[in-house]
């Protein structure tokens, strides 16, 4: 299953895990990302963190849409750098969320701290989640940059 997602004939080949080691001394970036509403966040994005891109800013302006927060919750799958979940809580939700990514994680709970917001964001990905902590959030959000397009001639969702 893993393989067809990345689209990897197996998890790592032989010089992948120096690889990696390699990629993750590189220093963190700092980012100054324009929510859907324009105000600029400065992120702190650790080396094979997923950054703010234009997926990000697509669904940043789609969560406008369903307006304040005002106390509703939304979890995220997958937080990447957390920038959907400061905008979101910034505009009144209660956040929390996952990433299988450490680093995701760490810089995802500093960044809502520091921002005044609580941090609720797990390391993990769904099948390390107990299932209450998706059935009591009233918004559940994935963007799926990594995950392969679909064939029409497949059966999917949307």
């Amino acid at each position: 299953m893993v393989e067809g997602l990345v689209g990897m004939d197996a998890p790592f080949a032989p010089d992948d895990a120096e690889a990696e080691r390699l990629r993750l001394e590189r220093p963190a970036v700092d980012v100054v990302w324009n929510d859907a509403k324009g105000r600029p966040w400065n992120l702190t994005v650790p080396p094979t963190v997923y950054p703010p891109r234009e997926d990000t800013d697509l669904l940043a302006r789609a969560l406008l849409n369903l307006g304040p927060g005002a106390g509703r919750t939304a979890f995220e799958v997958g937080v990447g750098s957390g920038a959907l979940l400061l905008q979101m809580a910034a505009d009144g939700w209660a956040v929390s969320g996952c990433d299988v990514h450490p680093y995701a994680v760490a810089a995802t709970r500093s960044m809502l701290t520091d921002q005044g917001h609580d941090s609720h964001v797990r390391e993990g990905d769904l099948r390390d989640l107990d299932n209450e902590a998706l059935e009591r959030a009233d918004l559940i959000l994935w963007n799926t940059p990594y995950l392969p397009p679909v064939s029409v001639d497949e059966a999917h969702l949307g």
